[in-house]
């Protein structure tokens, strides 16, 4: 299994990628870092734009995970409290995105995270997170237009 991990200190956002295939994990390393557009300008977001208890966003990208390792990939992680963080999975596979066409793609892209966000919603006000929530899924959402 390759696992690739792209996080910057002062960004909200950080990047996971999971495959099992080698190829396939190259491919989509240079898609979501380099190509997509959307993720291009979310890595930029600063974390201290919207308070003090979330430093990371790292979103999960699993690619074609096995049934196994499928089944224990939770909707949204709990938030460490400790590393000021929380995990946003995203499953991509050949029914919701290897076969799709660009359009197809970043549609759902922005479908998935936003509702990861509003998942992350809740966990923000369960747990009385010191976030700026409503500005910080608009910020992100915007940079889909």
């Amino acid at each position: 299994m390759l696992i690739s991990n792209m996080v910057n200190t002062n960004k909200l956002y950080g990047f996971f990628l999971s495959a099992e295939d080698r190829t396939l994990a190259n491919y989509f390393r240079n898609y979501l870092w380099n190509e997509n557009e959307f993720l291009s300008k979310i890595k930029n977001i600063e974390f201290k734009k919207y308070g003090n208890d979330i430093e990371l966003i790292l979103l999960e990208f699993y690619i074609n995970p096995n049934t196994i390792y499928l089944k224990n990939i939770k909707e949204i992680e709990r938030f460490n409290k400790r590393r000021k963080s929380i995990g946003i999975p995203i499953i991509l596979n050949d029914d919701n995105f290897i076969s799709k066409s660009e359009k197809e793609r970043n549609s759902f892209l922005k479908e998935n995270i936003e509702k990861k966000l509003d998942l992350l919603v809740k966990k923000i006000k369960k747990n009385k997170l010191d976030t700026a929530y409503t500005k910080l899924k608009n910020d992100t959402l915007n940079n889909f237009i």
